[in-house]
């Protein structure tokens, strides 16, 4: 059976209702955006549903009944080594692997943990909002090394760096690799530079690669912590197979780190908060880093072509710049030439287009002007949605004066 998946045509354009679900995506529509009928292309999460093969799994594992207090056996660490090994020719060690309930989970335990009160944690805005969130609650201070747009494409400010890392108070960098929201995968070259910056500075990194699974071509994900000196550097690498196989709502991801001392403080941490997961998260991930390659390769694919769908019906609009993505199944749009104003461009994306982008004010002050798309649903739902924003904005100014 097992076999025969291996060999079959995967499909992702059959769309799935998800309303009634809970879906925090369909199903908030009115909280979030006014508006109950919008075509949601926000929260980070597919709309097909996972491979077959975890299907199948999940589902051998839910016909046995039984569902005690059960432990994760040393295959789950096995898959996750070999996945690295195979994917990112990273040779990682068994007792290295954390199994944890979420990556932001992780984040929030990391800076309560691994940071002395009032400390300074480096973020690299705009970037994914939990960072700034789990800074906050733990009442550390935020030390924004914002990112530079330059001709189109995002570039690290090592100088601002240099000089932050310096400072007393920094004691964490949160790095997200590839960078969510902007697409950059970093190039080997910058993530060495980020690592002696922070390796003189005694800074730890804590290394979120949760989308390190999508990457274009052209590009190619490493793990910083490849690049680091075994056992020497603190560095705390955390992901998941839950964006890969859409698998959010089984809360299973897994820290790695070689460095002994960190990994024992937090370890010690997760134990008293969220050390393991549950029973069909195991599964899935054993499952998912075993069998679920091939189907990997053909979301890729799929997500290849609904970003050259993307380019072909918004890349000549005046008033809006593609940044075209590196990595990650996220777009990140900019509006900041149009000079319109936020309720303005908001009045055409959620009212009149009926889109439901993401806006970049979310992810920090240098979001502003920006909004971030989601590639991952069907092209049934993404094409109708990019082709009534392109009509829209197109007739914008008449559609302004009304």
């Amino acid at each position: 059976m097992k076999g025969d998946m291996m060999n079959q045509n995967y499909d992702f354009s059959g769309v799935i209702d998800r309303k009634g679900t809970n879906s925090i995506k369909w199903d908030r529509r009115e909280e979030i955006f006014s508006n109950s009928s919008i075509t949601p292309l926000w929260v980070a999460d597919s709309d097909w549903p996972t491979a077959p093969e975890i299907l199948e799994s999940l589902q051998e594992r839910l016909e046995h009944g039984v569902f005690g207090y059960t432990y994760p056996g040393e295959e789950i660490k096995e898959a996750v080594c070999s996945w690295f090994r195979r994917r990112y020719d990273w040779k990682i060690k068994k007792n290295w692997v954390n199994l944890i309930r979420g990556v932001v989970p992780a984040l929030n335990i990391a800076v309560s943990e691994l940071t002395s009160p009032e400390a300074g944690v480096i973020i690299q805005p705009p970037v994914y909002y939990p960072f700034y969130e789990v800074i906050e609650r733990n009442d550390r201070e935020i030390i924004k090394n914002s990112l530079i747009l330059d001709n189109g494409q995002y570039k690290m400010d090592f100088a601002g760096l240099k000089e932050q890392a310096a400072a007393d108070r920094a004691e964490m960098l949160l790095l997200c690799s590839p960078h969510n929201p902007v697409g950059r995968v970093w190039s080997d070259e910058e993530l060495k530079r980020l690592l002696k910056i922070c390796r003189n500075n005694e800074i730890t990194i804590i290394a979120d690669e949760i989308h390190a699974d999508f990457i274009f071509s052209g590009s190619s994900h490493t793990p910083l912590a490849s690049l680091g000196r075994e056992n020497k550097d603190k560095i705390l690498t955390l992901n998941s197979p839950t964006k890969t196989f859409n698998l959010a709502g089984l809360k299973i991801s897994y820290a790695v780190t070689a460095e002994s001392e960190l990994r024992e403080k937090f370890d010690s941490a997760c134990q008293r908060t969220i050390k393991g997961a549950n029973i069909f998260g195991y599964q899935a991930l054993k499952t998912a880093y075993q069998e679920g390659e091939a189907w990997l390769e053909k979301q890729l694919e799929y997500l290849k072509g609904n970003l050259e769908l993307t380019g072909d019906i918004l890349g000549d609009l005046e008033g809006i710049d593609l940044i075209e993505p590196e990595g990650t199944y996220l777009v990140w749009l900019d509006f900041s030439a149009s000079e319109l104003k936020k309720e303005a461009i908001e009045e055409l994306l959620f009212d009149r287009a009926e889109a439901g982008l993401e806006p970049g004010c979310w992810f920090g002050e240098e979001g502003e002007g920006f909004y971030r798309l989601n590639l991952a649903t069907q092209k049934k739902i993404l094409k109708p949605a990019l082709e009534a924003l392109r009509e829209n904005w197109q007739k914008r100014h008449k559609v302004l004066e009304e």
